[in-house]
């Protein structure tokens, strides 16, 4: 096994087109990284642009009724329903300029972030319940109302479980910055947490694909293949050597794409919160770390199950034109069914090739995921076994 893992390496580091795969692998992880931080300005501008329209909004709301309710018989069941739509936008007009005022000076002292994560959960928790009593005159930060109320329940969470994270040091000094660290903040943690999200992932296993056919169908396509059947090694042996090394290059070239990811964002923005709660499944927050671990095992075994079956592809093609085609086929689809119904159904995400490619949705959608891993464990046992099979069938005639 180790000569024969030798000779695989050897092939890999001498090609210089697995060098050029590394440099752009790296480049496409920064580039990753790079968009999501403009996104998460384009994010906060859109924020501040809502919050502000929404306190003038609120305003007009209270004023128009104020003047309703002029007149009106206190008693009456009418004034109460109207005073009462009358506090919620009185309230909400005071809440969104402070927040407003809080994001235009978020790197100065014009907030304690207790009252500000406080504010937060209030105006939020108000927010939801004057979407479902369907006040008039609403604006939305988002699409629909449905995802208004969604986005506000995860800040709620996050919020909350900041605050939990920070009690006893918050008793001690009120005055404790804690909100430094955010999903729209593109620090270190954040980076890897978020470098999975998206279609922009896609190319990197197309990338993975590449390097793939070029080990494999390349070998077949040229007949070098024979050279292994000369060998005294058995054909599981070699099955399981040729795996092995295109695995640990994969994820060689995955962690040093996202180290070199990381060590750029951690010194632009900081290095983050290892603490800092993220969604993970319904109602439910995990730490960074946590999550991290969670990513990282579930991209790593991913990973190998999609390797393992592109493996068992290139034993049935002979071209590697073939295989790409075969592959980009595979991924185009993945993406259609992605855009036709998006990922917010669970049992979407749980398709093959979709959980293997969109695991960071699955990780938001899914707070257990034992049974994912082990369909992917069977999945790839089954696939080192097809093609033990396939290559066992074929000899120095073939090609």
């Amino acid at each position: 096994m180790k000569r024969l893992l030798f000779i695989e390496y050897y092939k890999l580091f001498r090609n210089k087109k697995n060098w050029l795969m590394i440099l752009a692998c790296i480049v496409l992880f920064l580039f990753i990284g790079i968009q999501n931080m403009s996104l998460d300005r384009q994010y906060m501008e859109h924020r501040l642009d809502y919050l502000e329209d929404e306190a003038d909004s609120a305003m007009l709301m209270r004023d128009d009724l104020e003047k309703k309710m002029t007149g009106l018989d206190k008693s009456s069941k009418e004034w109460e329903q109207l005073k009462e739509e009358y506090d919620y936008w009185a309230w909400e007009t005071e809440a969104s300029r402070l927040l407003s005022g809080y994001y235009h000076n978020v790197n100065t002292v014009y907030g304690e972030d207790q009252k500000i994560a406080e504010l937060s959960i209030q105006r939020n928790q108000k927010l939801i319940d004057a979407i479902h009593k369907e006040y008039t005159g609403m604006l939305y930060q988002f699409s629909t109302p449905q995802r208004e109320v969604e986005e506000s329940q995860k800040e709620i969470y996050i919020m909350q479980k900041l605050l939990d994270n920070n009690k006893e040091e918050l008793k001690e000094n009120p005055s404790l910055s804690f909100l430094y660290s955010s999903p729209y903040e593109m620090n270190g943690f954040n980076y890897l947490a978020r470098a999975f999200d998206g279609i922009l992932y896609i190319f990197v296993i197309m990338l993975l694909y590449l390097f793939i056919s070029d080990c494999y169908t390349k070998e077949m396509e040229q007949g070098s293949y024979k050279f292994y059947m000369t060998t005294p090694y058995k054909r599981t042996t070699i099955i399981l050597a040729k795996i092995i090394t295109v695995v640990s290059f994969s994820l060689f070239l995955l962690g040093l794409s996202l180290g070199i990811g990381f060590l750029v964002f951690s010194f632009l923005n900081g290095i983050g919160d290892i603490q800092y709660p993220y969604i993970i499944g319904k109602n439910l927050t995990t730490p960074c770390g946590k999550y991290l671990i969670k990513l990282g095992a579930m991209v790593t075994i991913s990973i190998i199950t999609l390797i393992v079956s592109f493996f068992y592809f290139s034993l049935y093609t002979k071209k590697q034109t073939t295989l790409i085609a075969i592959g980009s086929c595979i991924l185009l689809c993945v993406y259609f069914i992605y855009a036709l119904f998006g990922l917010s159904n669970v049992h979407i995400v749980e398709l093959p090739f979709i959980s293997q490619i969109y695991v960071s949705k699955l990780l938001q959608q899914k707070n257990n995921l034992i049974g994912i891993g082990a369909v992917n464990i069977v999945l790839i046992a089954c696939f080192i076994k097809l093609s033990v099979i396939r290559f066992s069938k074929l000899d120095l005639k073939d090609g």
